[in-house]
């Protein structure tokens, strides 16, 4: 494989869960009037972000557990919550039944990122570091099984699993 040091790189700062003595805590709910929603602190480090594009080939799911793949879409407007189910939703799950070998896929939920106004800005914290690849975020985000139900701090064999009896 390829010598990753030799790839093009941006360099970024991204930002890492600080050391500390307790359990690093996240409220995704609004917390009792007091206590604050997050015990945690970050630590900003600079760092390489290497393109993997020229070496996509070489990239295996099997061996490094992704794969890099180039697939265009006829959704025009990612936006657009009603096209994507309509129509990335099935572009993707074919994709993913040619590339892995499924017999099934089932994509149950998209998520979009967008400023909330009126907001603290978090430009520092959610710029987009490669354009339609990844974010970085410093908070979390209620998912699929969060807003189905179940709630993000419950302890299954307290039988504490659903937001509400």
């Amino acid at each position: 494989m390829t010598n990753i040091d030799q790839l093009p790189y941006v360099e970024a700062e991204l930002n890492y869960l600080a050391p500390m003595t307790e359990r690093p805590r996240y409220y995704a709910f609004e917390p009792e009037p007091g206590e604050p929603k997050s015990n945690m602190a970050h630590e900003a480090h600079r760092m390489r972000i290497h393109s993997l594009r020229p070496i996509a080939d070489e990239l295996d799911l099997d061996t490094q557990g992704f794969a890099l793949l180039e697939q265009r879409s006829a959704v025009r407007d990612f936006w657009d919550d009603d096209e994507v189910r309509r129509v990335y939703y099935p572009e993707a799950e074919r994709v993913i039944k040619q590339v892995t070998g499924a017999s099934r896929v089932f994509i149950f939920d998209h998520l979009q990122r967008r400023r909330v106004p009126g907001e603290q800005d978090r430009s520092r914290w959610d710029r987009r570091l490669i354009q339609r690849g990844f974010d970085l975020l410093d908070y979390n985000r209620m998912g699929f099984w969060e807003r189905n139900g179940y709630h993000a701090y419950g302890d299954p064999w307290k039988e504490q699993r659903y937001s509400q009896p």
